[in-house]
C-alpha cells in the first residue's frame, strides 16, 4: 500500500509515504519492533493506550504500552519528549500529556531492571506579555470558577482522578474545605506557542515524520466511512537515511534548550526542515515569541518561486498572508502555473464543536481572505477542493459538505512541479511557519514528488481508477469539472471524494482581530 521510491542508486535513499494512519501506524510499529539500539521521539500527542494495528505488533500486545514495554525489555533505549500545554486554556491537552507521563511511570515499574524509558513534558517558555495576561486575568478567573463548579459536582474519587492528570490546573486552585477557589494573586500562564512536531528517529538511521500524532482519534483509513468527527486524513513519511536521522536526532536533543535561549539550533543540513522560536528576550512584544528558524516557510516560498507548472498542496489551514500573496504573485507572473489545494471543509473546532470563539472566527477570516485571493489570481487554473463522504448527511451543520459528512483533512504536504516537495507537521499558517516547533523532510527528486502526488490523487479518486484526474498536467481542470458534478449529485452517486471547497460559511463567520497577530491562529 505504501509508496516506496528508490530516489537514487544509494541504498540509503528509500522513502515511504503513508496516507492515513491505517498505513502509517503499522509502519511505525514495525520500525519500533525492528529497533536495535534507540527510539527517540518528539510528539504533540503520544497516547500509550493507542491500540496496535499491525499483525506483528499485535503479536506482542494490545496497545503502545505493551509495544514499548516489549521494546525496552529487549534492551532498546526509548526517549520520548511530549508537548505540554497551557493548563487552563488547553486543559484537555495538558491532561493528555500528563496521563501519558503517568502511564510511562507505570511502564517503568513493570519493566526489567536496567530498561531505559525516558519521558519528558516540554512546555514552550514563551508567554503573553504581562499586560495582556493582566487584561485577560478576569476572563481566566471566570473560566476557573466555572471549572470549580464542575469539579464540586463530581464524586470525590472522580475529582481526585481528574486532577491527578492536571498538575498545571491544580496550581491555579486553592483547596478550601471540600471545594476549591481560584488562586487570586496568580497571573495565568497563557502559553501562546506549542511543540507541534510529530517525529521519531530509530537507531540513527530511520526517520518517521509528518502530520500524525499517536492516539485513537487520528486513526482512519482510505474509506473514511466513519462519523465525520472521527475521520482523519493525514500523511506521514518514513525514510531510511543516516544523514537525515543524524540531523533529526540533533534537533530532538537541542530543541527544548533552543526555545529557552540556552543553546543555538544545531546546523540543519537541507535533509531536514524546521520551525523554532524562543521566548522573547525582554522585548516589548505583547503576544509573540522570537522566531529562531523558519526553514519550512523558506522552503515553501522557494518552492512557490520555482514552480512553473503545478503546485499541489494539502493543509489543515491556509491562513498565512505571506504564502497567499506569494502564490497570487506567482499566478500573475506565470500564466501556465496551476494550483491544486485540498482543505478540510471547516476547522475541527467549528465543524464538530460549533465554536464561535474569537480565535475560531479570526482563523476563518484569514482563510476566507486567502482563498478569495487565490481564486482571483489563478481563476480557472486553480482547483480548491474539500473531501466529503459518499453518503447522505443527517445534519446540515458545518460538519457537512454538499449534503454529505465531511472528511477532516490534517495533512501537511507541499509539492512543486516534479522538482520539489516536503512532508511536515506544519500548516500554512503563521503559527506553524514562525512560532510553533515544527519538523519536516523534503522529498528528493522527480520520482518521489510525482509518485507522492499521483498516490494522493489516487486516494481522492479511489483505488483502481485511472485517467487525467491522476496526471499532473491535467488534474486541475479534470478535478474542477468532476468536483462540480459531484456537488450536484447525491453523495452516493459521486465519483471520488472531492467537492468544491465552500468559502461562504467562513466569510460569514470570520471576523478580523486587528490587534492580534495572525500567528495566534
Amino acid at each position: 500500500m505504501a509508496l516506496q521510491v528508490q530516489n537514487d542508486p544509494a541504498p540509503d535513499g528509500r522513502t515511504r509515504v503513508f496516507i492515513t494512519a491505517s498505513e502509517a501506524y503499522p509502519a511505525f510499529e514495525d520500525a519500533v519492533l525492528d529497533a536495535e539500539d534507540e527510539v527517540f521521539a518528539g510528539f504533540r500527542i503520544f497516547d500509550l493506550s493507542t491500540p496496535l494495528v499491525g499483525s506483528r505488533a499485535r503479536a506482542v500486545g494490545q496497545d503502545w504500552f505493551d509495544l514499548l514495554l516489549h521494546t525496552v525489555s529487549r534492551g532498546v533505549r526509548v526517549r520520548l519528549i511530549l508537548s505540554d500545554f497551557d493548563p487552563v486554556v488547553a486543559e484537555a491537552l495538558h491532561a493528555s500529556t500528563w496521563r501519558t507521563l503517568r502511564l510511562a511511570a507505570a511502564l517503568r515499574e513493570v519493566a526489567p531492571a536496567g530498561a531505559v524509558f525516558e519521558t519528558h513534558a516540554a512546555l514552550h517558555p514563551a508567554r503573553l506579555a504581562w499586560p495582556v495576561r493582566l487584561a485577560l486575568w478576569p476572563r481566566v478567573q471566570k473560566m476557573l470558577e466555572a471549572r470549580i463548579r464542575e469539579l464540586d459536582a463530581m464524586p470525590d474519587a472522580a475529582r481526585v482522578n481528574l486532577l491527578r492528570d492536571r498538575p498545571g490546573l491544580l496550581a491555579h486552585l486553592v483547596r478550601q474545605k471540600n471545594s476549591h477557589r481560584p488562586r487570586r494573586l496568580r497571573l495565568p500562564e497563557l502559553v501562546p506557542v506549542t511543540h507541534h512536531q510529530k517525529v521519531a528517529v530509530i537507531d540513527g538511521r530511520r526517520v518517521y515524520c509528518g502530520g500524525l500524532d499517536l492516539n485513537a482519534r487520528r486513526y482512519d483509513d482510505w474509506n473514511h466511512d466513519r462519523p465525520a468527527e472521527e475521520t482523519w486524513h493525514d500523511v506521514q513519511l518514513l525514510r531510511d537515511d543516516p544523514e537525515t536521522a543524524a540531523a533529526t536526532r540533533a534537533h530532538l536533543i537541542d530543541f527544548v534548550a533552543v526555545t529557552h535561549r540556552a543553546a543555538d539550533p544545531p546546523p540543519g543540513p537541507p535533509v531536514v526542515l524546521r520551525t523554532l522560536s524562543s521566548r522573547a528576550p525582554g522585548t516589548p512584544r505583547l503576544f509573540s515569541p522570537q522566531t529562531v528558524l523558519s526553514e519550512l516557510e523558506e522552503a515553501i516560498l522557494d518552492g512557490i518561486a520555482s514552480a512553473r507548472d503545478l503546485i499541489y498542496l494539502e493543509t489543515q489551514f491556509m491562513r498565512d498572508r505571506l504564502i497567499a500573496r506569494a502564490l497570487a504573485s506567482a499566478a500573475r507572473a506565470r500564466p501556465g502555473l496551476r494550483l491544486f489545494l485540498v482543505l478540510p471543509g471547516a476547522p475541527e473546532d467549528v465543524a464538530f464543536f460549533g465554536s464561535r470563539r474569537a480565535d475560531a472566527r479570526f482563523g476563518e477570516y484569514l482563510q476566507a481572505r486567502a482563498v478569495r485571493k487565490l481564486r482571483r489570481a489563478f481563476g480557472a487554473r486553480t482547483f480548491i477542493g474539500a473531501p466529503a463522504q459518499r453518503r447522505p448527511a443527517r445534519s446540515r451543520g458545518r460538519d457537512t459538505l454538499h449534503g454529505a459528512p465531511l472528511i477532516y483533512v490534517h495533512a501537511k504536504v507541499c509539492l512543486f512541479d516534479d522538482d520539489r516537495g516536503l512532508i511536515s507537521s506544519a500548516n500554512l499558517n503563521g503559527r506553524s511557519l514562525r512560532w510553533d516547533t515544527e519538523f519536516g523532510v523534503p522529498l528528493r527528486g522527480a520520482a518521489e514528488v510525482a509518485a507522492t502526488r499521483r498516490r494522493l490523487l489516487q486516494h481522492w479518486l479511489g483505488e483502481g481508477e485511472s485517467g487525467p484526474l491522476l496526471e499532473g498536467e491535467s488534474c486541475v481542470a479534470a478535478w474542477r469539472e468532476l468536483a462540480g458534478k459531484n456537488a450536484a449529485r447525491a453523495p452516493e452517486h459521486r465519483r471520488g471524494l472531492l467537492v468544491p471547497y465552500p468559502s461562504g460559511p467562513g466569510l460569514r463567520l470570520g471576523r478580523d482581530l486587528p490587534v492580534v497577530p495572525d500567528e495566534m491562529v
